[in-house]
């Protein structure tokens, strides 16, 4: 057996990208078309490699439901770093997304934010000059939440939500994006810190308040940075990926619509079948904590290994007619990542960023369930109220991303009262 181990290790080790019969061209992941559209070739990942080895970005591609599922739920091999590391070691916040005092704002926040906030930004919308739902629905109700949840007035909702995009966007190793990041975490920086005195003499229940609370001694820059970098890794990008796409799903399959109209139930499987159908984050990055032997593959210490949500949630061997949004399917089941059944009614697919709920106390609301919540509220006020929206005959848009990594999402949606 020894030996065998042995002479296992040496294969992998001589192993090159001669050996490997391709059937997708090296450094596919950074072609226009992919980035587009990425289900074609993800197919033909799936249904060749359990593990595909991109000599081009030195990664390896993972593709198929169970493993997938398998390397996400895998702690003891593999981890995810923090998204902030992209900006270097001088990005020196803390992040307090797990703090009691924090997690708890953010929580509080949402719940007694969203349906107030929906409210006004379908109003907004409705007696907007431009019927795009995107620009003058989504972004504008993203904004506002998410500055309300921060302590950011209303006032400075859309320069906060300008800011809160470009550092996400920053993180993804391109050097101009990067730069733009930098700059907007020092503009945001400035933009927390002006609210700070205030806090510390009226506190209120958000995240400002309760991020000087648990960082006692720490100067304004520290308290604001610890803040950027709490919203850095929170990645709230699916909760505003996630609505967007809803509502293009709904509005590009009016039988879907319909359906939903009839039964506003049914707003919470079309949103679950969106996040299987068309996630807005696409990738898992886990990188491995040793050398580990998987999948017929030596991947080293600090490999990296890309857990592609956006194949394992299309793949037949899970979904029945994977390409198809259905929110009625039967085979949304309850599954939790390693497949088992589970009590608390969530569907099967990978959802990345969304953590894993049902692990949590009942007095700590999960980043799945607050931002579930978030989206059905947003999503019913457009879909259930007495505006029935359909696409505009212009309409030209669909679900796409812009470069390596970037949100796959739909980012501009016109529509217009329907009959």
């Amino acid at each position: 057996m020894a030996a065998k181990t042995a002479r296992s290790y040496e294969v992998y080790q001589r192993q090159t990208e001669r050996d490997i019969p391709i059937v997708v061209p090296p450094g596919f992941s950074l072609q226009p078309d992919f980035i587009a559209e990425p289900y074609a070739t993800l197919a033909l990942l799936r249904d060749n490699y359990s593990c595909f080895r991109d000599w081009d970005t030195n990664t390896l591609w993972v593709t198929r439901y169970d493993d997938v599922t398998s390397l996400i739920a895998d702690d003891a091999n593999f981890g995810t770093r923090p998204r902030g590391l992209s900006y270097g070691p001088d990005f020196s916040g803390r992040d307090l997304h797990e703090d009691p005092l924090v997690s708890m704002a953010i929580a509080s926040g949402i719940q007694d934010g969203a349906p107030s906030i929906a409210e006004v930004s379908l109003y907004n919308f409705v007696n907007c000059a431009e019927p795009d739902l995107i620009a003058n629905f989504v972004e504008p109700f993203i904004e506002s939440l998410l500055a309300s949840v921060v302590g950011i007035h209303i006032s400075d909702a859309d320069r906060f939500g300008t800011l809160w995009r470009a550092i996400n966007e920053g993180v993804c190793w391109n050097p101009n994006r990067e730069d733009r990041g930098r700059r907007a975490i020092t503009e945001l920086v400035a933009l927390i810190t002006e609210y700070l005195p205030k806090k510390r003499s009226d506190p209120t229940n958000d995240i400002l308040s309760a991020a000087m609370s648990c960082s006692t001694g720490g100067s304004e820059n520290e308290i604001a940075l610890n803040v950027v970098a709490t919203l850095v890794e929170l990645d709230l990008r699916t909760l505003e990926g996630s609505l967007a796409n809803l509502l293009y799903l709904m509005m590009t399959h009016p039988d879907q619509y319909e359906l939903v109209r009839q039964n506003d139930e049914l707003v919470e499987r079309a949103w679950q079948e969106t996040l299987r159908h068309s996630p807005p984050i696409t990738e898992v990055h886990r990188y491995a904590k040793r050398e580990v032997e998987r999948f017929g593959q030596l991947i080293p210490m600090g490999g990296l290994v890309i857990c592609s949500a956006a194949a394992a949630n299309r793949d037949p061997k899970i979904f029945n007619e994977p390409d198809r949004f259905d929110i009625t399917r039967k085979d949304l089941a309850y599954r939790e990542p390693r497949g088992q059944f589970r009590i608390d009614g969530l569907p099967a697919g990978v959802v990345p960023g969304l953590g894993a709920p049902a692990t949590l106390p009942p007095d700590s609301p999960s980043t799945y369930g607050l931002t579930a919540y978030a989206a059905m509220i947003a999503a019913k006020s457009v879909l259930l109220g007495s505006n029935h929206f359909q696409l505009a005959e212009t309409h030209d848009h669909t679900i796409a991303a812009r470069w390596p990594e970037d949100a796959r999402v739909c980012r501009r949606l016109l529509v217009k009262r329907g009959a």
